[in-house]
């Protein structure tokens, strides 16, 4: 039950973060307007919530799912982690172009600011498909031992088991420059 509550909790404060983020998004054009500090700060804030309830989901069912594989569970603990540490340098990544913005206000010069700009809103991009991009390995291996452990019905622990290897060839092909987000691959 705390698992499940910690997984909606994920949606809950992602979703709302990824739609205040487009303005801090669009680079050379945020750096250099007026800009939004406040909702790129709450943004922030949601993500993090995000990486902790994220965390919690893992932590709130190791003990159960480690009596059938304890080595999947670590691992599905330590995936877990790595994605929120993976989303926790694209929260660092945003906040410092508010800064860079903010410099701008404060009469430094925006060209020499917006490329810097431009690579961390790149970094936090390439954060948003890395970190987030984990599920497919949390999905091998929280599926394999719910499969096991016949906690809920085979089906849906199957679904992840099966979608996880299609998940991991978007995911290269995506670093690899062949697809990218919102194609049909992704969906």
């Amino acid at each position: 039950f705390v698992a499940g509550i910690f997984y909606l909790l994920t949606f809950i404060a992602s979703i709302p973060a990824s739609l205040l983020l487009p303005p801090l998004l669009s680079g050379a054009n945020y750096i250099t307007g007026a800009g939004a500090d406040a909702p790129i700060g709450l943004a922030a804030v949601l993500e993090m919530v995000n990486i902790l309830t994220l965390i919690g989901t893992a932590v709130a069912v190791f003990s159960v799912v480690k009596r059938q594989h304890e080595s999947l569970a670590v691992g599905f603990v330590a995936t877990r982690l790595f994605e929120g540490a993976v989303i926790a340098v694209g929260v660092v990544s945003i906040l410092a172009v508010a800064a860079l913005r903010q410099t701008v206000a404060a009469g430094a010069d925006a060209e020499s600011v917006v490329p810097v700009a431009t690579a961390l809103v790149a970094v936090r991009d390439w954060t948003i498909v890395i970190g987030p991009g984990m599920a497919a390995f949390n999905a091998l291996m929280f599926g394999t031992l719910l499969f096991r452990a016949r906690l809920v019905p085979r089906a849906i622990p199957a679904l992840g088991i099966v979608g996880a290897p299609v998940f991991i060839s978007f995911l290269i092909a995506t670093m690899l420059g062949i697809t990218g987000p919102f194609t049909v691959w992704h969906g």
